[in-house]
């Protein structure tokens, strides 16, 4: 009977010893209550072509693959090694699935024609123009677009016109105001007047050659989907670009603060009508709400091709005075 008793005692301590602390146990739900909240998030954002409210969860992808890389190692500080398997399986296929400069193709091409451009979201309040134009100079872009162009912004920008001689402005006082200016010759720039939550709101189109061979620019601003009226104004301004691409039938560069990650239904319209950044859009990020909600960042301003053209490279430039970062990129067509 006392070997019997002694038994059961060290059955007994084994089984407590096996339980998880505290900690673990706390880690361990944490990370599945993580894992399962981020892949119902995802899910719901592969629904955005039925509603616009499930399309915001699709634009946050990197803030997904941070929230799924912390709960595999909560569950796996936990023990809990399935969960911790199906967490390494999600954050491969969420990276993945986002895309990024480094998946795209390696193999170095000559370009038979080379542009550059700069789009700007400007911010409707930012009056640092000084600094734009310093930067503008070190970047010497072939054309320069800006949205969010105020007043005292595009007067402020007076003096590009004298390396930039074909252009044109529509500043406002609302954040819809845009302004093109293009070193191009023989270039030619077009209003747009697209649907607008409140009227008409404008866009610029330039046509003109690069190396002989004819290109078609589009600068704008969408609203973004915050809220049916301004998705439904978002959409609807998206079929007039395809209307307007479609009408010309010339290979277009659509440029511009898109409010849209490259994982939305809107980018997937655009890139069914074939226009595309080679995966260069999905990193870094151009707008920022500021501190402490950096975290919330997401990549919307854009620069995007249509065959033979295609963008060769893409960079956020410095901080000026603007919530967003300007998008510099470098566009080409292959020999």
């Amino acid at each position: 009977p006392a070997r019997t008793g002694g038994a059961a005692a060290g059955d007994s301590s084994v089984l407590l010893s096996a339980r998880p602390g505290p900690v673990r146990q706390i880690a361990g739900r944490a990370g599945r209550s993580l894992l399962l909240g981020t892949a119902i998030c995802l899910l719901i954002g592969e629904a955005g072509r039925w509603h616009w409210a499930a399309d915001l969860f699709a634009h946050f992808r990197w803030q997904a693959v941070a929230a799924l890389t912390l709960a595999t190692l909560l569950t796996a500080l936990a023990g809990r090694w399935r969960w911790a398997a199906a967490g390494v399986a999600l954050v491969l296929l969420s990276a993945g699935t986002a895309g990024g400069p480094w998946l795209r193709g390696t193999a170095e091409r000559t370009p038979a024609a080379r542009l550059t451009v700069v789009s700007f979201n400007a911010h409707l309040h930012n009056r640092n123009a000084e600094s734009l134009l310093q930067w503008l100079a070190e970047v010497d872009p072939d054309i320069v677009v800006i949205v969010e162009l105020g007043p005292e912004m595009a007067s402020g920008l007076a003096s590009l016109q004298q390396h930039y001689p074909t252009l044109h402005t529509e500043a406002r006082e609302d954040p819809w105001g845009v302004g093109l200016w293009s070193r191009l010759p023989d270039g030619e720039i077009e209003v747009l007047d697209q649907a607008g939550p409140l009227g008409p709101l404008p866009a610029l189109a330039l046509r003109t050659q690069v190396s002989g061979i004819p290109l078609q620019l589009l600068a704008v601003h969408p609203p973004p989907p915050i809220g049916a009226t301004l998705a439904q104004t978002q959409q609807r301004q998206q079929l007039q670009w395809l209307q307007w691409m479609a009408e010309r039938q010339t290979p277009t560069v659509l440029v511009g603060d898109l409010n849209a990650t490259p994982w939305g239904e809107h980018f997937r319209r655009l890139r069914e009508a074939g226009l595309d950044d080679d995966g260069w859009g999905s990193w870094p990020p151009s707008w920022s709400p500021g501190p402490p909600l950096q975290w919330l960042s997401l990549p919307i301003d854009h620069a995007l091709a249509q065959p033979p053209w295609r963008v060769l490279n893409r960079r956020c430039g410095p901080p000026l005075g603007s919530d967003h970062c300007p998008l510099w990129a470098e566009l080409g067509v292959d020999r």
